[in-house]
């Protein structure tokens, strides 16, 4: 069993950690603490897990998978277009979905 305190920077570090917990065909178990600056990553590596998909391009910044960025389709956070309608309304933009 492996645990991670702290979340790796990047897929391949925590591939590379992941690794230790199943040697010559075994099967492990890897816990992490998650803080709030890692949940991108963290999230794409459990959602690729379930999926089966290969880790190791995943990114720990936020923009590669929020406002459609290279990976949004990883973690399933696409923009949705609304229509503001104030007098003065901006043409359609993107929102992510954030609370900013």
């Amino acid at each position: 069993h492996v645990v991670n305190f702290d979340m790796p920077l990047n897929s391949i570090d925590y591939l590379h950690r992941a690794g230790r917990t199943a040697r010559f065909g075994e099967s492990g178990k890897v816990s992490s603490f998650v803080k709030k600056g890692d949940r991108y990553l963290a999230k794409a590596i459990e959602r690729s897990a379930q999926l089966g998909k290969p880790i190791n391009n995943l990114s720990a910044d936020k923009r590669d998978y929020l406002r459609g960025g290279a990976l949004a389709d990883v973690i399933g956070r696409h923009p949705r277009t609304v229509r503001l309608e104030r007098g003065n309304a901006r043409p359609d933009k993107q929102y992510d979905g954030s609370l900013r």
